[in-house]
């Protein structure tokens, strides 16, 4: 979560509308690391 602390400061610096871009980019980051991390323990 981190690592989108910069992409979070440049969308309010846009009034809000880069979170448009970011949170689907941010959801999908975390599912796929979730996904790898269920593959590991299988």
């Amino acid at each position: 979560m981190l690592s989108f602390i910069g992409w979070a400061i440049l969308s309010i610096l846009t009034f809000g509308f880069g979170f448009i871009f970011l949170l689907p980019y941010m959801y999908s980051t975390l599912s796929h690391y979730y996904e790898d991390l269920k593959a590991e323990n299988a």
